[in-house]
């Protein structure tokens, strides 16, 4: 899901902040994209306590004034959006897992299901680790999905040095994902 063009993230979390309801809506529409897009439908009814999660941090966040930059606040309610997810398959995993009414059918979905969001969170936790103009370019072009030319445009990053950084920073994400696995 690439960032609208037209809507600016951080006076909508701005808004939010000064209580308006359209200014939460618009939100909350952009964190349920992300659960649409990470294909969260069997947990459709925790959706709400996800977006309160991430609105709650998002404000908190820019609060305390560590979203300095504008264009950082998509990205920033993408991972938290993410991480909260995981959260709560994981919360979710203990207690079926733990619970003798949970056939062995749904036992092995949770499980499977876990495996894939510790990859994703794995993954994540690597690009977080990338110097910060490796993290930009690998964010740009493979989590916001923009080309290489609108990812430089955007950035100011010289095409040449944006290609540089994705091959270091995917190099050093492969590293890390191996490392852990051994």
């Amino acid at each position: 899901m690439t960032q609208p063009a037209k809507e600016d993230w951080a006076a909508v979390v701005e808004d939010v902040i000064r209580g308006d309801r359209v200014a939460f809506l618009k939100l909350s529409r952009l964190i349920t994209g992300f659960l649409a897009n990470q294909r969260a439908f069997d947990m459709r009814n925790d959706w709400d306590d996800v977006v309160q999660d991430v609105v709650l941090a998002t404000i908190e966040a820019k609060r305390k004034q560590t979203l300095r930059e504008p264009q950082a606040v998509y990205g920033y309610v993408r991972s938290t959006t993410h991480f909260k997810f995981v959260d709560r398959i994981r919360d979710r995993k203990r207690t079926s897992v733990d619970s003798e009414q949970v056939d062995s059918a749904e036992r092995a979905a949770a499980l499977v299901s876990t495996n894939e969001v510790d990859l994703h969170a794995d993954v994540l936790e690597a690009v977080d680790r990338l110097p910060e103009n490796q993290r930009i370019a690998v964010v740009r072009v493979y989590a916001e999905g923009m080309t290489y030319d609108e990812a430089a445009e955007q950035t100011g990053i010289p095409l040449g040095s944006l290609k540089r950084y994705l091959r270091q920073g995917l190099a050093a994400i492969h590293e890390s994902l191996n490392a852990g696995s051994t």
